[in-house]
């Protein structure tokens, strides 16, 4: 006689092996933002420090007000523009790239979807209000762009940070 065995139990492993991997990949690369802001942050404090020059800086609660602050702080007309020469290349370059990502990690609602081959998707939806109206905005992220993806991120937002601890070094008496 053959048994019969429930198939949910084997799609339930697949569907957690994938929640699993799709929320640690999303955690890292919150993690590696996290990282990015608060050099972001404490060059910004630093910059705010220095006499004189220091008096523009302000410092924001928002994370995109922050890296705007630092962009106009070390542009070619800025307070810091001599000392901010190769931050500022990285930072519009670069990181700088990848922040439209952000918020979707942060804030999106995250569900995990299956193409054709087995493969998870990562898919985020959240509502952002512009203008006094609400856009629904979604960003699926495929299984196999996520490590190049996070290796990306590890790698500009590292260069960012050095070159930012760079600059407070100067900087600081």
């Amino acid at each position: 006689m053959n048994a019969i065995s429930p198939i949910t139990a084997a799609a339930d492993t697949i569907w957690n092996e994938a929640q699993r991997a799709a929320n640690q990949w999303r955690g890292n690369a919150v993690h590696r933002f996290a990282q990015t802001e608060q050099a972001v942050s404490e060059t910004l404090m630093t910059l705010s420090a220095v006499e004189d020059r220091g008096k523009a800086i302000r410092l924001q609660h928002l994370t995109g007000q922050r890296f705007q602050i630092l962009s106009e702080a070390l542009a070619a007309d800025g307070p810091f523009a001599e000392e901010g020469t190769v931050v500022r290349e990285i930072l519009s370059a670069a990181f700088r790239l990848h922040e439209d990502l952000r918020p979707f990690l942060c804030h999106g609602v995250g569900r995990i979807a299956f193409d054709r081959h087995d493969r998870w998707l990562l898919v985020l939806d959240m509502i952002v209000f512009q203008n006094g109206r609400a856009e629904r905005r979604r960003r699926v992220i495929d299984e196999r762009e996520t490590q190049p993806l996070l290796t990306e991120l590890n790698k500009t937002g590292q260069k960012l940070s050095s070159a930012l601890e760079k600059l407070r070094n100067k900087l600081q008496p």
